[in-house]
């Protein structure tokens, strides 16, 4: 059984047939200046012209925080009184004339102007929830996640539409919390929202603690209490009052896991039970393409394996509405074939223009490219990614050891996964649950833990296992170095594995002053398979303790010798190189029938700081090293790389997205924001302390060096400047020629590779080593290639 054929052969859940086809967000967008276009709407042209694009699922939104009918006293959207007759049941009518299944798009928690009334009823509570009456209607104003009296009408108010009209299920915006909703206590300890204050109260018989820190056991346990009982328990209670009534419906949400998210604004990710499949909005601007491909990514693995979807948020930032303006083709068409290249659910949004037409503007672009797709689809749906490697996120330490700094850790993931996606390597997430899943693991042939520090016995053992009977461990940073409670341990629980000693704090810590943005600090690469090519010396951040290197293991690279008194106006991140001081940086060698390559410093993280072609080119031949992808691929960074398998027609699918366009970056950092924590959130407004994440039972120098490590190393906030040129269309791709591809014959015996485009059969050569070697003459926006087994 190829690789392939294990991974395919025993998803987490089977992939629904016709649900991962494109489909329309159709928002009929309604403001003072558009009263006239619901005299004039044609629900019938609208899912007919969507018919025609190709789209197999119409979603209908509602405007803005809005509701689609009258219920409990809460009058819809007042446009619709214009209409001449039930809108809803009229797009419905539709939508089974014309084989489009229909889904109803609403805020869940949102709060708008008609709902003043019903609010005023009761609104003595409502004060006390910190919501402001005066701003109702305004963007992003939600109500309580724990007003039961607002959980009671949303639960009639969605079983009345489900009831009332033929739809086939619910796209959920949301769930949305506020600050005080998330954290109920002002910066002085006072009550921010009594509602939340006495659910917890309720649900665990304590108080909420006065002041959010994190080296308290009180702190923590809220934490754990608001991502699964609040944030995770608002999802699994909406989807059980839709299921209970109409289990066939489908059920996704909003972004309820984002990859740069903090525990205050995102679900715990284990959330396979909770929907049928989440969606994300995003566009390419300022972003590459990395930002849609983590979220699908991760949002994959959080389901366990169904389909994720990704809206293709396209627009013109000169017009910055993404509802009206004309988005640019390339864009739909490169962010749309990622998505399709991930077994993913592309999406659309379109609206009315002031006909009530569907907006022809952004239509006209829409159905170019579906009637470029269209033919295509057998190629992309039944499909499942391939994923060569693993990479560990790790909720844990994300929330325990980078505290309220996520993006302290989560650069560590993110920045191996930008590194991977730049060389052409295929990966997936593993979360921590699955680190514990033997047979979970099995189906990479690499796991990565990228400054995973904080690790159970449990997660050590499988990682144990799976390294001693073949699999191949990239590691980084603190990975095991900490309890699954954030407790320093005497030494890495992973320590065999690794093949290395924790020596505690580093001697050279205090010894030069170093970039002081950074710490960058210049390690000296030995003679090695993995070095082979490379320059001799490179820069990363040094870690704030020393290793000892097992006898077993070579070491790959050590720390220079540095002149004292240089600062960072010299090169080398500011240190002049006198020698070196033989302590060791990276080893590798053998554990069991596996291999591990281990750096010390979290060279991940440091690559989403100031992107570096030499550590790119080092992480790409260590994990040759380690294990040779079945398909290699010789492309320009800027090229996204995907496999997808289709077990039942018996064929891989080779996709290659060329995101370079002629006013974009090619060489940008990640662009993210900071995480929605309330603490960083205070600390922005300039009414918080800086703190940091800290081991509760740790002290001493070890203590301190930790302290310092995690409070000195935060990330900016806000997005990443990225230049003006960032901010217009893209209207030019630049194309590239002469991609190689090898291939391995012993994973894909193929017979015949072809074009599926062009249905042209290409010329396949031979290597050097046995490889066989598809050259591609000319990549524009997409490639898509068959290996027909």
């Amino acid at each position: 059984m190829t690789l392939v054929d294990q991974i395919v052969a025993t998803p987490d859940v089977a992939i629904k047939p016709g649900t991962h086809l494109i489909r329309v967000g159709y928002y009929p967008k309604w403001r003072d200046h558009q009263r006239d276009p619901y005299l004039n709407i044609d629900p019938d042209q609208i899912v007919r012209q969507a018919r025609d694009m190709g789209a197999t699922v119409l979603e209908w939104a509602v405007p803005e925080n809005h509701v689609f009918i009258e219920w409990d006293g809460v009058l819809p959207h007042p446009a619709q009184s214009l209409y001449d007759g039930d809108l809803l049941a009229d797009v419905s009518r539709a939508c089974r004339q014309y084989g489009v299944k229909l889904l109803l798009c609403w805020a869940t928690n949102a709060i708008h102007e008609d709902m003043a009334d019903w609010l005023r009823r009761d609104w003595a509570t409502i004060q006390t929830t910190g919501f402001d009456l005066g701003k109702i209607g305004t963007y992003h104003r939600h109500i309580c996640p724990n007003y039961q009296r607002h959980r009671q009408w949303v639960a009639g108010y969605v079983c009345e539409l489900a009831q009332r009209y033929d739809i086939d299920g619910f796209i959920f915006d949301g769930p949305w919390f506020q600050h005080h909703h998330v954290w109920p206590r002002n910066a002085d300890g006072s009550v921010a929202c009594r509602i939340c204050c006495d659910a917890y109260k309720q649900a665990t018989g304590r108080d909420v603690p006065l002041k959010l820190d994190w080296s308290s056991r009180d702190c923590l346990d809220y934490i754990d209490y608001f991502k699964s009982e609040v944030y995770r328990g608002y999802i699994r209670w909406l989807t059980g009052v839709v299921r209970r009534k109409h289990p066939h419906l489908y059920i996704s949400y909003n972004s309820p896991i984002y990859i740069w998210g903090g525990w205050g604004d995102s679900c715990t990710p284990d959330a396979a039970d909770l929907a049928d499949s989440f969606y994300v909005e995003m566009h390419l601007a300022g972003r590459e393409e990395l930002q849609p491909v983590l979220q699908l990514k991760l949002n994959r693995a959080a389901l366990g394996g169904k389909p994720p979807e990704m809206y293709c948020k396209t627009f013109d930032l000169a017009v910055a509405n993404f509802a009206y303006s004309r988005p640019p083709l390339c864009e739909v068409r490169a962010l749309g074939y990622i998505t399709l290249s991930e077994a993913a659910i592309i999406g659309i949004h379109s609206s009315m223009d002031e006909n009530g037409r569907a907006h022809p503007e952004r239509s006209s672009v829409y159905a170019e490219f579906g009637a470029e797709i269209s033919p295509k689809m057998p190629y992309y749906v039944d499909a499942a990614p391939v994923e060569f490697a693993g990479i560990h996120f790790s909720e844990r330490t994300r929330d325990l050891y980078a505290g309220e700094n996520p993006s302290q850790y989560l650069v560590s993931p993110v920045g191996m996964a930008q590194l991977f996606a730049e060389s052409q390597k295929t990966y997936g997430f593993v979360l921590d649950d699955n680190l514990e899943d033997l047979s979970r693991l099995g189906r990479h042939k690499m796991i990565v833990l990228a400054n995973s520090a904080c690790m159970s016995m449990e997660q050590a053992q499988a990682v144990r296992e799976y390294v001693s009977g073949g699999g191949c461990l990239l590691a980084t940073g603190e990975t095991s170095l900490f309890d699954e409670n954030d407790n320093l341990q005497r030494d890495f629980l992973l320590a065999d594995v690794l093949g290395v000693r924790f020596n505690g704090p580093s001697s050279e810590r205090l010894k030069h002053r170093g970039s002081p943005l950074h710490d960058r600090y210049p390690f000296l690469l030995k003679s090695h398979e993995i070095s082979e090519g490379l320059q001799d010396r490179m820069i990363s951040r040094r870690p704030w303790f020393e290793i000892e290197a097992n006898a077993d293991r070579e070491i790959l690279a050590t720390w220079a010798q540095v002149r004292e008194e240089t600062d960072f106006g010299c090169v080398n991140g500011g240190l002049e190189i006198i020698g070196d001081s033989q302590l060791p940086a990276i080893v590798a060698g053998r554990f069991g029938k596996g291999k591990v390559v281990y750096c010390a410093c979290d060279i991940s993280g440091q690559y989403m700081f100031e992107m570096n072609r030499h550590i790119r080119m080092l992480v790409r031949q260590a994990a040759r090293w380690l294990s040779r992808d079945a398909v290699e691929v010789a492309a320009p960074k800027h090229v996204h790389f995907a496999i997808t398998a289709q077990t039942g027609q018996s064929r891989v699918v080779l996709h290659f997205v060329n995101v370079l366009f002629n006013n974009k970056s090619a060489n940008e950092v990640l662009g993210h924001g900071f995480p929605y924590d309330p603490a960083a959130y205070r600390k922005r407004e300039g009414t918080a302390d800086p703190c940091c994440s800290q081991p509760g039972r740790t002290d001493g120098l070890a203590a301190e060096c930790i302290r310092q490590y995690r409070a000195k190393h935060v990330r900016k906030e806000s997005y990443c400047p990225t230049g003006a040129d960032q901010l217009s269309a893209y209207d030019e791709v630049i194309p590239l020629h002469g991609i190689k591809v090898s291939i391995d014959p012993r994973a894909y015996a193929f017979s015949r590779a072809f074009d599926i485009d062009t249905g042209k059969t290409l010329a396949c050569g031979v290597t050097d080593d046995g490889r066989r070697e598809i050259v591609l003459d000319e990549l524009q926006v997409y490639r898509g290639i068959v290996l027909q087994m």
